[in-house]
C-alpha cells in the first residue's frame, strides 16, 4: 500500500482495509477524486476520561474533512493539508461560541456560529448525549423586528407585540444556561442569549432592538444506558426586560 490516503474512488475496498498508512492510524481516508467518499475512523471521533466519552469538537470536524476534501483537488501533502485545515479550523472557532450544561459533563450543550454576513442567521446547534440537534431554522421564525408594541409595566408579563417583522439577519451571543429543573428521570434546562437582530426600515438596514433576549427550552430524559433530547418539549421566545417596567409579581 502506498503512503497516501488517496485511493481511486472506485476502489471502496482499499478503503475499508485499514486506517493504518505510513505507520499511522489516520482519522479518516478518501479517494483523489472529486466526489470520492470519505470513509471515518469512529473510534477516533471521541477521547475517553475515566467513563465517559467526549465527541470532538465541530471545528475539529471541520479540519478532517477539509483536509479529506484537499486530496479531491490535487497532490498534496498530509502536513499542507492538515495547515489548511487547522487554519479553517482557527477561523471558525472566532466565531463559534460552545458552551456545555455542567463543566466536565456530555449531558448537553449548545453550540452557535455566527455568519459575518449582514443578512446571516446563526446556526444553532444542541447536542444531548450522542445526538446533535440543529434549531437553526426554528431560532429563525422566533427572531422578530419590532414595529408597533403596546408596553405592559408588570413584570413577568410581556409587552404586547401588536405588528412585527422578520429580521434580515441577527446574532446570537452571551449563551448561558439557566439553574436546571430537575424531576425524577426528566431535566428541564433552559438557555438564555442576547440577541441582535438586523432590521429593515426605510430602505436603511442595522442593528436594531438590542436590548432583546432570547430563552431556549427544552427536555432531556433519562433512559436505562443514556440521557435523550425530547423534540416536542423544545420552545424558543425572544423577550426583553425594560427599565421601566414598574411592578413585579412575586414567583408563583
Amino acid at each position: 500500500m502506498n503512503c497516501s490516503d488517496n485511493a481511486d474512488a472506485a476502489d471502496d475496498c482499499c478503503l475499508a482495509l485499514s486506517y493504518v498508512v505510513c505507520g499511522q492510524i489516520r482519522v479518516a481516508r478518501t479517494g483523489d477524486r472529486v466526489g470520492s467518499p470519505i470513509k471515518i475512523n469512529a473510534d477516533l471521533l471521541y477521547s475517553q476520561v475515566g467513563a465517559v466519552y467526549t465527541a470532538v469538537s465541530i471545528p475539529e470536524v471541520v479540519a478532517i474533512l477539509v483536509h479529506e476534501l484537499g486530496h479531491h483537488y490535487g497532490k498534496y501533502t498530509h502536513n499542507d493539508l492538515d495547515l489548511i485545515g487547522v487554519r479553517v479550523s482557527m477561523l471558525m472557532q472566532e466565531k463559534m461560541i460552545n458552551t456545555p450544561l455542567l463543566p466536565w459533563n456530555a449531558i448537553a450543550s449548545a453550540s452557535v456560529f455566527n455568519a459575518d454576513a449582514f443578512v446571516g442567521f446563526p446556526q444553532v446547534i444542541l447536542s444531548v448525549g450522542d445526538e446533535v440537534i440543529d434549531i437553526s431554522q426554528a431560532y429563525e421564525q422566533a427572531v422578530h423586528c419590532e414595529v408597533l408594541t403596546l408596553p405592559i409595566p408588570i413584570l413577568p408579563i410581556p409587552d404586547l407585540q401588536l405588528v412585527t417583522k422578520a429580521p434580515v439577519g441577527s446574532l446570537l451571543h452571551n449563551v448561558h444556561w439557566e439553574k436546571i429543573k430537575d424531576r425524577e428521570d426528566v431535566l428541564k434546562v433552559s438557555i438564555r442569549a442576547n440577541v441582535s437582530n438586523n432590521c429593515l426600515y426605510k430602505n436603511d438596514v442595522k442593528f436594531r432592538n438590542n436590548n432583546f433576549q432570547m430563552s431556549i427550552e427544552f427536555d432531556v430524559k433519562k433512559t436505562d444506558t443514556e440521557w435523550k433530547y425530547d423534540p416536542a418539549s423544545l420552545k424558543l421566545d425572544q423577550f426583553k426586560t425594560p427599565r421601566w417596567k414598574l411592578i413585579r409579581l412575586p414567583n408563583m
